[in-house]
């Protein structure tokens, strides 16, 4: 993939210790074999339990099954067959038996072994992924994104702001960025294969301490390309591998949904008007489908007689909390000074507990 240099040095974050690999049955030169494609993924080749017994979650790394191995298995990890060319009818009769759903036939098969070890690895230390959704347009999803990334890096975390909206004229542009060096979307539509996540966190342009990953800015006479639902997943998983922290502004939800990952959080924001909750429920229910933790933002004006806790507790919803309407907003983003109200205080104090909400559980009380 190409990559570009933004000109400013910074220390991408690291996944910390690698994920086991366990491989059962099998001979001597086989472990020795499969020992070697796991270190190439990153990964190390632990002895099975005696006893047979793993303790595997979901996600976790594949459980490698070599010829001998013929006991019953309980593990909710993934089964993948592995053996040499010359004993290829075992290996298709052992997937069969025990319901492992890959085959890794030798030595042909080790480059696709190794590249499935490392997503694998990645799925296991990847940051974590939150996408901002608007219950309607125009209610400020972006600003909120642009300044939840900004509080984030101001906090520590390596964090990447990722525009989800081909056709909404570049976040670039709101953020002030559009002539930051760096590759956008349209520069990885070719991407194939493994990203790598250190090469594409050093290729993005980065501003106010985050890096960003945006469609091109307004201007353009013609519709950018936009990648591959598996080349986007790709780069997506790569972002997730690099960053402590991935925000993502999603839009309404169900829009763009070809360069979405599964969100670990969405966060839902709203306007407290009825028509607005309205569609807020609606957003609610479908986003209680993807399996991530949801939480609201109410923007303000409050209708009389309303407040922020009403209007979550209308929509099932926990409270992450309340954005006043600042009337600086809508000239800050159509001249890119959006990140300039980052440091707003009750922005600031508004991005803050979400960010504690996101990472411990905690409920932020009303901003003054």
């Amino acid at each position: 993939m190409p990559r570009h240099q933004t000109g400013k040095e910074r220390a991408a974050w690291r996944p910390d210790a690698a994920t086991d690999v366990v491989l059962l049955g099998g001979t001597e030169s086989l472990r020795d074999e499969v020992a070697r494609i796991a270190a190439a993924a990153g990964l190390a080749l632990r002895p099975a339990d005696p006893t047979g017994a793993l303790a595997s979650a979901p996600g976790a790394a594949p459980v490698l099954l070599g010829t001998g191995y013929a006991r019953t298995l309980r593990t909710a990890a993934e089964l993948v067959v592995v053996g040499f060319i010359d004993e290829a009818p075992a290996l298709w009769d052992l997937a069969a038996s025990t319901g492992a759903g890959r085959v890794a036939v030798l030595p042909d098969g080790a480059a696709w072994l190794a590249e499935h070890l490392s997503r694998t690895r990645r799925r296991e230390t990847a940051g974590k992924v939150v996408a901002l959704h608007g219950a309607s347009g125009g209610v400020g999803t972006s600003a909120l994104a642009g300044w939840l990334a900004a509080e984030a890096a101001r906090s520590g975390t390596a964090t990447v702001l990722v525009d989800a909206d081909p056709l909404g004229g570049g976040l670039s542009s709101a953020l002030g960025a559009a002539d930051v060096p760096g590759l956008v979307w349209p520069d990885l539509a070719e991407a194939q294969g493994t990203v790598n996540p250190v090469q594409l966190a050093a290729s993005l342009p980065a501003i106010a301490g985050f890096s960003l990953l945006s469609w091109p800015g307004a201007g353009k006479e013609t519709l950018p390309e936009v990648p591959a639902a598996d080349t986007a997943a790709e780069i997506m998983s790569a972002a997730a591998g690099a960053f402590g922290l991935v925000v993502i502004d999603a839009g309404r939800l169900g829009s763009s949904p070809d360069i979405r990952r599964p969100a670990d959080d969405i966060v839902l924001l709203t306007r407290a008007d009825r028509r607005s909750r309205r569609a807020a429920a609606t957003a609610a229910a479908a986003a209680h489908g993807t399996g991530a933790s949801i939480h609201v933002v109410v923007r303000g004006p409050l209708p009389p007689g309303t407040d922020e806790h009403l209007v979550a507790d209308g929509l099932g919803v926990p409270l992450a909390g309340y954005l006043p309407q600042l009337r600086a907003v809508p000239a800050s983003q159509r001249d890119g000074r959006l990140l300039e109200l980052a440091s707003h205080r009750r922005i600031r104090a508004l991005c803050a507990g979400l960010l504690n909400r996101l990472e411990n559980g905690h409920q932020p009380g009303r901003l003054a």
